[in-house]
């Protein structure tokens, strides 16, 4: 993926990656929720701590310096959560992928397939609710 001009690799589908990225969403979350980080701070200390928090995450989860690549050391909120959002979107798309592996290769884990539920209905007819509790 591409954020700010910067080629930046998340491997998802490798379970060490996956555990470093959802722990450090994690962190972000709670760092960004956390009222005490807030307290007297001005309306653009709060936004400089919150692209900090974001910064953070880049570095652990791609590598150190990564940050400055993307941002060159500037606190641009707008720039900061929109960069966040890109690498959450992914991780989505991951995990759509990691979800169609899963019923592709993992026999009996996955839900029945529509042509196999309707098999399962046709077996019940279309009786009424009324009809079907009939002794």
């Amino acid at each position: 993926m591409v954020i700010n001009g910067v080629e930046l690799e998340l491997d998802l589908l490798d379970a060490d990656v996956a555990e470093k990225f959802e722990t450090e969403c994690q962190r972000v979350k709670d760092r960004v929720a956390d009222k005490k980080a807030y307290e007297g701070k001005s309306n653009s200390g709060a936004m400089r701590y919150q692209c900090e928090v974001v910064n953070d995450f880049f570095d652990c989860v791609f590598g150190e310096g990564t940050s400055e690549k993307l941002f060159e050391g500037k606190h641009h909120i707008g720039r900061s959560m929109e960069s966040f959002a890109a690498v959450v979107s992914e991780a989505n798309k991951s995990s759509e992928q990691i979800k169609e592996i899963s019923r592709e290769y993992m026999p009996g884990g996955a839900a029945p397939n529509r042509a196999a539920r309707r098999k399962h209905k046709k077996g019940r007819g279309n009786m009424s609710v009324h009809q079907a509790n009939r002794p």
